[in-house]
């Protein structure tokens, strides 16, 4: 499976790692000028989802990867790959035995709203996608698993998306899609209950993840302090207004 497009690049590969042995993934590649801001967007993502307990794949990795290779694997966009070095960093994540959602239904279609109106962690990962100011949440960023469950993937467009310049804005405003879609208007009160629970954690769920998003800046800039490094202080200000945001949001009154 390739899929390509200006932004990124995703294939199916096997990779031997050094505890779980050979294991198939789904790397995803950034041309320039977009991989400094993909791999942080993944990155961070991912980390903080997990720490949050929501469904992600069981393991993610970083890898260095010979540049001709992904030349042979996408040819097109050989000329947005070029690295001085010889070597291109990828993120990838371990295979999920599912479909993304697009391939089954629309979000739109009565039967999938259904599926979703009973998952239980739809409530939560809303809340998630308000923390982290992901409005991509579509059809191919879910993907169904077995008893009605989904689990998440591609955190590239969060906290200002792929083509961020400007620094990151903690009193951003975004909109759901899957609330928007699912909901419209309309949202039901033990959602809008749900996505409060989950938001008063939101604080304790970021300093959970933020000694390993820490380390892992740092070795995608060589120790070196840069702009991705200030995602960090964003997520925790955002944490921080999480409940507020989400109250004035859903008009809500307590």
């Amino acid at each position: 499976m390739i899929r390509e497009n200006s932004t990124s690049l995703v294939h199916v590969a096997q990779v031997a790692t050094v505890s779980r042995g050979i294991r198939q993934v789904f790397v995803k590649v950034f041309p320039e000028p977009f991989t400094a801001n993909g791999l942080t967007n993944e990155l961070v993502g991912y980390l903080v989802a997990r720490a949050g307990r929501l469904p992600v794949a069981a393991r993610a990795y970083l890898l260095i990867l010979p540049t001709e290779r992904l030349f042979a694997v996408h040819p097109a966009f050989r000329q947005h790959l070029v690295s001085e070095s010889g070597l291109t960093m990828a993120w990838a994540t371990e295979a999920i035995e599912g479909p993304p959602v697009r391939l089954l239904h629309s979000v739109t279609n009565p039967e999938m709203h259904r599926r979703l109106r009973k998952w239980k962690m739809l409530p939560s990962v809303i809340a998630f996608d308000d923390l982290v100011a992901n409005s991509d949440r579509s059809e191919d960023n879910l993907i169904a698993v077995r008893n009605g469950d989904f689990v998440l993937v591609d955190h590239a467009e969060i906290a200002g998306g792929l083509s961020r310049l400007h620094g990151f804005d903690a009193n951003t405003q975004t909109r759901s899609f899957l609330a928007d879609e699912i909901f419209g208007a309309n949202v039901p009160h033990a959602v809008k209950s749900g996505m409060m629970v989950a938001a008063e954690s939101h604080y304790e769920t970021v300093q959970a993840a933020r000694g390993e998003i820490e380390q892992w800046l740092d070795l995608l800039s060589a120790g070196k302090r840069t702009t991705a490094h200030d995602i960090v202080p964003y997520l925790v200000e955002r944490a921080r207004m999480s409940p507020q945001r989400i109250r004035d949001g859903q008009g809500l009154l307590v």
